[in-house]
């Protein structure tokens, strides 16, 4: 079959045992937070989420999430500077950060 015609599997969930995985949501719309954090969830992982770049500072200094959805356009901190700021952090360069749009 072409690549058009390939069904794409669905992740259920996380293989057994794992260790916790924390996601930090980040995102002015509601929508997009609850969609996000609704589907990870669902497959396992730990997911906490935010609205603005000055509360996804806070939220990784006290939670130490191991990978960021951020959305680079918001109100009071947008990501990009609140990815600046995360990166000067203790273990603010090991983050994995997704940057939205």
């Amino acid at each position: 079959r072409d690549a058009i015609n390939r069904e794409i599997p669905e992740v259920v969930g996380l293989e057994p045992d794992q260790p916790e995985w924390r996601i930090l949501v980040v995102d002015d719309n509601a929508n997009t937070r609850l969609l996000l954090n609704n589907n990870l969830k669902k497959v396992g992982f730990a997911v906490r989420d935010v609205e603005n770049g000055d509360e996804a500072v806070k939220q990784f200094k006290d939670w130490q999430p191991h990978s960021i959805w951020m959305d680079l356009r918001m109100p009071i901190m947008d990501g990009y500077e609140a990815t600046r700021l995360i990166r000067t952090l203790p273990g603010g360069g090991a983050v994995k950060i997704v940057a939205a749009m």
